[in-house]
């Protein structure tokens, strides 16, 4: 089980990002979105209050191909509509 990531909207450095804890967009019907957990701490200096990011070459971030990275997930909730 892994959530995989690619480079931002203008950025060459592929990352996985995610809302913190309850900060899931709201839809019409609740948070639209999947909540993950992971033992892999967000890169150091990343990120917002609101958002987490791991960085490839981070401790625990594993390389992908085609310019994506991953993290591994202990657990994954999926509320998309």
């Amino acid at each position: 089980m892994e959530i995989w990531g690619q480079p931002a909207q203008g950025s060459n450095l592929p990352s996985v990002k995610a809302y913190r804890e309850s900060h899931l967009p709201l839809a019409r019907h609740g948070p639209r979105g999947v909540l993950f957990a992971t033992d892999i701490a967000p890169t150091l200096g990343t990120g917002t209050p609101f958002e987490a990011r791991w960085y490839g070459g981070s401790a625990g971030v594993l390389d992908k191909p085609n310019g994506f990275v991953a993290i591994p997930i202990i657990s994954f909730v999926n509320l998309q509509p």
